[in-house]
């Protein structure tokens, strides 16, 4: 597969006349991990919402691949793109193997159904990435929190997307599941994906992302390598606190009033 790319132009939207993204821009391209850090209110949510088509902004451009993401036929854009939200839901008790296999369904003929997307190589190689073999018959409403992300992120898995886009993936799961995600999602930048993802934990992005995009109150205040742009400053102005910021054994360490923000996950 090709690599793929994708880009945010001059993004803006506004609920209620309070803005929540303001003139939001990045870019991410096949081979590379991009964090995407900030705030809880920050608008990381919203801006991977616009770059995965789930929202409309007030204005700006989203372009994948070099196509404008509104352009593109619903069929093309699941086929080019993975969006895996921050809450996600399964609406009906269908099997781990059942929701991993609606990742290829986009891929598909339309003759060819469910039934076929389940035993699709893709598929059963998300399942093992996620470790969910052992659960592969069980329904998705009698797995554990941990479980069930793992299940969503199978069904990212398993469409091969040319661009990735994860909404803190993480959120739910222990310190080294949370890891395991991390490695699945470098992963698939290695294999010429653009990856996407929001994250909190300063500690992960730092290892995993090959660059970061800070946002406070919508706009992008920094971008480039995690070692570069976590340093105090921008992570004080990102989260509204005083930061100090250390590496013990090569691991960031970063300090705000009232507490550490990153795991030892090392």
């Amino acid at each position: 597969m090709s690599g793929g790319s994708i880009a945010a132009r001059g993004l803006s939207l506004a609920y209620g006349g309070c803005p929540v993204l303001d003139g939001a821009g990045l870019t991410a391209f096949g081979g590379e991990v991009v964090g995407v850090l900030g705030a809880n209110g920050a608008g990381k949510s919203t801006l991977l919402r616009c770059l995965a088509g789930v929202q409309a902004a007030d204005a700006g451009q989203v372009v994948l691949s070099g196509a404008c993401l509104e352009a593109l036929p619903p069929r093309v854009r699941a086929q080019r793109l993975g969006y895996l939200p921050q809450r996600p839901r399964a609406e009906w008790a269908l099997s781990v193997t059942q929701v991993a296999a609606l990742g290829r369904l986009p891929h598909l003929p339309w003759w060819q159904g469910s039934e076929t997307a389940r035993r699709a190589p893709e598929v059963l190689s998300a399942l093992s990435a996620c470790h969910l073999e052992p659960f592969a018959n069980r329904p998705v409403d009698t797995l554990s929190g941990g479980e069930f992300a793992r299940a969503m992120l199978a069904r990212l898995l398993a469409g091969r997307h040319d661009v990735v886009i994860a909404d803190e993936p993480v959120a739910d799961l222990d310190p080294p599941h949370a890891v395991d995600v991390m490695r699945i999602l470098a992963g698939e930048a290695a294999r010429g994906a653009a990856v996407l993802v929001a994250l909190h934990d300063l500690a992960l992005a730092d290892r995993f992302c090959d660059r970061v995009i800070v946002l406070a109150q919508g706009r992008v205040i920094a971008q480039g390598r995690p070692r570069t742009i976590l340093e105090a400053g921008v992570l004080a102005r990102a989260y509204g606190a005083p930061c100090s910021v250390a590496r013990i054994d090569g691991q960031l360490l970063a300090r705000f009033d009232g507490g550490t923000s990153a795991q030892d996950v090392s």
